[in-house]
């Protein structure tokens, strides 16, 4: 009897035991969120969708067309804007330049066949491990945010870009004739203003993906210190 009473305890031993194994592995998966590879994911799905509504490209379009047409119109009827005619073609110059740049842009971004999010990043989502998957979007994000934040500087770059070239265009037409440096000078800078600030602020402020990778590290600590 008691070999009998032994052998029925140690039946239900195992089978509370086979019950408790996978009942941890619940709570194992609850306690790791997976934030990152959440974020990743939701970044993705809105990717996909403005991708195939073309929204972006198109918007670019319309910015560098209108650049474009301000820019040929200021070269064309700017004479009462300016105080010669050398400064009414840099600046118009400068403002189509920016234009076609931006138009140019725009119209690579409309025809360039869509991109497939999913597979660029198959190797997480198919992924069946969820300490895997959360490792390799971490460090997708993190990643991200580092081209994010190298896309933004380009950006700021090329928007001065065209300001500073007119206004050392016109420093150079002033010292061919012999006149002050800074003549006209003011009046070239005060129509690209908003290129300016568009430029300057770009080294500032944070892109989408740099913010997204901030969320994902005080969303990281915020959890683990409620942990603690």
């Amino acid at each position: 009897m008691k070999s009998r009473s032994k052998t029925v305890f140690l039946m239900v031993s195992l089978s509370i035991f086979s019950i408790l194994i996978p009942t941890t592995g619940v709570f194992a998966q609850e306690e790791s969120p997976q934030i990152a590879y959440r974020l990743l994911d939701g970044y993705i799905r809105d990717k996909e969708v403005r991708a195939e509504k073309k929204i972006g490209p198109v918007i670019t379009m319309i910015a560098g067309g209108t650049l474009i047409t301000g820019g040929s119109a200021l070269m064309i009827w700017g004479d009462p804007l300016f105080d010669n005619s050398s400064q009414k073609f840099i600046v118009g110059g400068s403002v189509a330049g920016g234009g076609a740049l931006t138009l140019g842009v725009g119209t690579a971004l409309l025809l360039k066949k869509p991109k497939d999010f999913r597979a660029e990043y198959a190797e997480i989502f198919e992924n069946e491990d969820a300490v895997v998957q959360e490792a390799l979007a971490a460090g997708t994000l993190r990643e991200m945010a580092e081209n994010g934040k190298r896309e933004r500087i380009i950006s700021g770059t090329l928007a001065l870009a065209f300001p500073l070239v007119s206004g050392g265009v016109q420093i150079g037409t002033n010292l061919a004739h012999d006149k002050a440096w800074h003549e006209g000078l003011i009046s070239i800078t005060s129509w690209q203003i908003w290129t300016i600030i568009s430029g300057v602020s770009s080294f500032f402020s944070k892109s989408e993906e740099e913010r997204l990778y901030a969320k994902y590290t005080s969303a990281q600590e915020a959890f683990y210190s409620q942990k603690e």
